[in-house]
């Protein structure tokens, strides 16, 4: 009686095992499908390249900064539409919205800068007119 009850788990167990299996990878692949990627360049007014550029899609904790060929990529993006935003001292920062990401592809989105005057605030210098220690107060020890 006992064998014929473990048997019968068995073969149930393995019956309905593949199919258990199957929709567990397939999810997987599903879940894995979801991301896109979202790639660019970032160039200045005359098409040049800018090096070092920061570029990150805004509300998200994704950022990189371009390279020599002012070229940039995010991987394993969440599907929807996103803004990337792009700045570089010296231009001004110039935000794309509405990009749209699918699952599995890959979006192109370039952006130009362009070239602004960096202004500084003016720098004010306050020098100490006594010392911080006075001399005859100060005393060594061996």
């Amino acid at each position: 009686m006992h064998q014929a009850v473990v048997r019968n788990f068995l073969r149930s167990f393995r019956r309905a095992a593949f199919p258990l299996l199957a929709l567990l990878l397939m999810a997987g692949t599903l879940a894995a499908q979801a991301t896109g990627k979202v790639e660019g360049k970032i160039r200045d007014q005359a098409g040049a390249p800018i090096v070092n550029a920061q570029v990150m899609i805004t509300g998200t904790a994704f950022g990189t900064l371009t390279n020599n060929q002012g070229y940039y990529f995010f991987n394993n993006v969440p599907a929807g539409t996103v803004s990337i935003r792009a700045a570089f001292v010296g231009y001004k920062p110039a935000e794309a919205q509405g990009a749209r990401v699918l699952a599995g592809q890959t979006v192109t989105q370039d952006l130009q800068l362009e070239q602004t005057a960096f202004v500084v605030d003016e720098i004010t210098i306050v020098a100490a007119t006594s010392p911080l220690v006075p001399r005859d107060e100060v005393t060594t020890k061996q």
